[in-house]
């Protein structure tokens, strides 16, 4: 994962990718 991450309601996004 990158240094940024954003968390969603259902999935988190790490550097513009869902995992």
């Amino acid at each position: 994962c990158a240094n940024s991450c954003s968390y969603g309601p259902l999935t988190w996004s790490c550097d513009g990718n869902t995992k």
